[in-house]
């Protein structure tokens, strides 16, 4: 179920950022494979993105091992320069999007401008998206 939670954000995201390789899927930088980078110039957005499949961070803090994995992402220089972001010493945006079936129905623009920064880490995002029902 995870896999397919992972490509179901995947398609939500191209359908959000459809210019050409704005969204990077599971690129490897020194042994480690973040699920999605967002590099997209035309609105001015860089970001790690997770999918995790993981209904309680609706009511939850992110957990300390997502938190390690995504920041530890953020911190490859790698990625800073796939993302263009070389000599930059600013902290790289990280979102973790979850599953969340009390959510309405709407675009998934919407949630992403209303993420939430978790309460104990910063630049450290969360996001819900409803997954569609039978």
């Amino acid at each position: 179920m995870t896999k397919l939670f992972e490509l179901y954000v995947f398609k939500k995201l191209r359908e959000e950022f459809s210019v050409r390789k704005e969204i990077i899927y599971h690129k490897k930088f020194q042994g480690l494979e973040p699920d999605y980078l967002l590099n997209s110039n035309t609105r001015g957005v860089k970001m790690i993105i997770d999918a995790k499949y993981k209904p309680k961070y609706k009511e939850n803090n992110i957990y300390l091992n997502d938190a390690r994995q995504l920041s530890g992402y953020a911190r490859l220089k790698s990625i800073y320069k796939e993302l263009g972001l070389e000599g930059n010493n600013e902290l790289i945006d990280c979102l973790i999007v979850y599953s969340d079936q009390s959510l309405e129905d709407k675009p998934f623009r919407e949630s992403l401008i209303n993420k939430v920064e978790d309460n104990k880490y910063l630049r450290l995002f969360k996001v819900g998206i409803k997954l569609p029902e039978i």
